[in-house]
C-alpha cells in the first residue's frame, strides 16, 4: 500500500531566518534536515526532496551530490534544487551556513512563466552558480517580500495573485543570473567513488523495493562479489549495512507521522507483516517503532 499525502496549496518555507546550512526535504521535520547537514558524521545517507528550493551559501563552504554530480560550493554560491533531486552531504566546513526558499510541487506548478522554459532546462543541468553581492542581495530581498506575504495571506484580498507574482519574478531573477554567468562545474570522481555515489543514490530510489546486494550491482553492470568489495574499500562499510541503514532512516521519517500506523509503515517498506517490521527495527536502534514514536517530535 502506497501512503497518499494530503497536498497543501501555499508555499512551505524551510526557514523563516537565516539558519545554519538548514536543507529540508519534504518529508523530513525541520531539525531532522538541519541534523542532516550540520552534523559532522560521515554516513549521511542522500535524501530525495519534494520540493523547489533556492539555497544561497552565506559562508563556509561545503561539497554535495545533487542526484549523481558533486558539487562544491562556498559563500556567495547559489544552488536551485528542482522536485524529486536527491541531495547528499559529502562534507562541510564548521562555518557553513545559508539561506533558503522552498515551496511545494502543487504551489510552483499553478506558476507558468513559459519564455523561461528552455533556460529551467539549462538550470536543472547545472543546479549551482556564483552570485555578486548585488545578485545576491537582490534574491535575498525576494524572499523575504516572499516570507513576508506568506504571513499575511489572510490580510489581503488578492493575497494569492500578490504571492504568485513575487515567485514569478524570483524565477525571473535566478534565469536572469544564469543568462549572464557561467554555472559551476561539477566535481569530477574515481570510477570507485562514482560506483559508490551511484549506490547511495539509487538506495534513495529502491531501498523500499530492494534489500539484496545483486540488485545493486546489476544496476551497474558489476558481480556481486566485486560490488561489494568496492563498497567496502570505499565506505568501511558492507553494502548490506547501506541498505539496511537507508531502510531505518526510511522507517523514522514514517514514524515522526503519527498519522500511520506501524502496520501501514510495514506495508509501505515492503515488510511482510508489523511484527517482521517491529523486529527488524528494534535490531538497529535497539527500541520498537512504537517506543522510537512516543520520543519523537510530533508530524501533522
Amino acid at each position: 500500500m502506497k501512503i497518499e499525502r494530503e497536498p497543501e496549496s501555499r508555499v512551505q518555507f524551510i526557514s523563516s531566518d537565516v539558519f545554519r546550512g538548514k536543507m529540508c526535504g519534504a518529508l523530513l521535520d525541520i531539525d531532522e534536515a538541519y541534523d542532516y547537514l550540520v552534523n559532522d558524521d560521515d554516513e549521511a545517507i542522500p535524501f530525495e526532496i519534494e520540493f523547489a528550493a533556492v539555497f544561497i551559501c552565506l559562508s563556509g563552504e561545503a561539497e554535495i551530490m545533487l542526484d549523481t554530480k558533486a558539487y562544491r560550493i562556498n559563500k556567495g554560491d547559489l544552488c536551485v534544487l528542482f522536485p524529486h533531486s536527491v541531495v547528499q552531504k559529502i562534507r562541510k566546513s564548521n562555518d557553513f551556513e545559508g539561506y533558503a526558499l522552498g515551496a511545494n510541487i502543487e504551489y510552483i506548478s499553478k506558476i507558468q512563466i513559459p519564455s523561461t522554459m528552455n533556460h529551467f532546462l539549462n538550470i536543472s543541468e547545472n543546479p549551482c552558480i556564483s552570485l555578486s553581492e548585488e545578485e545576491q542581495k537582490g534574491l535575498i530581498e525576494i524572499s523575504n517580500l516572499i516570507k513576508e506575504r506568506q504571513r499575511k495571506m489572510n490580510e489581503h484580498p488578492f493575497a494569492e495573485d500578490v504571492m504568485n507574482n513575487l515567485l514569478m519574478a524570483l524565477c525571473y531573477e535566478i534565469v536572469g543570473i544564469y543568462t549572464r554567468r557561467k554555472p559551476i562545474e561539477q566535481q569530477f570522481y574515481s570510477r570507485q567513488d562514482t560506483i559508490f555515489r551511484k549506490f547511495l543514490f539509487s538506495l534513495t530510489k529502491n531501498c523500499k523495493e530492494h534489500r539484496d546486494v545483486a540488485f545493486y550491482a546489476n544496476e551497474q553492470c558489476l558481480t556481486p562479489r566485486y560490488f561489494s568489495f568496492i563498497i567496502k574499500e570505499k565506505s568501511g562499510e558492507n553494502a548490506i549495512v547501506w541498505i539496511q541503514r537507508s531502510i531505518m532512516v526510511e522507517a523514522k521519517k514514517l514514524l515522526s507521522n503519527r498519522q500511520l500506523t506501524v502496520q501501514q509503515i510495514s506495508e509501505e517498506l515492503n515488510f511482510p507483516n508489523a511484527s517482521f517490521f517491529g523486529q527488524f527495527f528494534k535490531k538497529h536502534s535497539g527500541v520498537t517503532p512504537l517506543g522510537f514514536r512516543n520520543g519523537c517530535k510530533i508530524i501533522a
